[in-house]
């Protein structure tokens, strides 16, 4: 699957997309998506210098981390604020992003249930 097909994937398949299209994510050129390895981040442009993004992890473990805090160095070499959501359930998702050096500013609530706010700044 090339890049293009695959962020429609991912972002279509997210029960957490808060009702955005795959193709109209990829047809915003405001919008980051980087690669490391297999490892994949979207990161979606909330205003200037602020992008709110997932992170769609094949590797697993140390590998998981070590491509987080790549793709999130990459990012903040244009973005002086990252955000991202995670579910209070998906523990693996919230350690990775503690180890990729995120900081947890709060608990809010989504129709999908509660999720960890992360930020984490240039």
């Amino acid at each position: 699957m090339d890049l293009h097909a695959r962020i429609i994937h991912e972002i279509d398949s997210s029960p957490l997309n808060r009702g955005l299209r795959g193709i109209d994510w990829v047809s915003d050129p405001r919008n980051v998506a980087i690669t490391e390895g297999d490892d994949l981040a979207l990161f979606d442009y909330v205003q200037p210098g602020v992008y709110e993004g997932p992170f769609f992890f094949q590797s697993r473990g140390k590998a998981a981390v070590e491509a987080a805090k790549i793709i999130t160095a990459r990012m903040l070499e244009t973005a002086p604020l990252i955000i991202g959501r995670v579910p209070l359930i998906n523990r693996k998702a919230a350690v990775i992003a503690r180890s990729a050096g995120y900081r947890c500013t709060g608990i809010e609530q989504t129709e999908h249930g509660p999720v960890f706010v992360y930020g984490k700044m240039q």
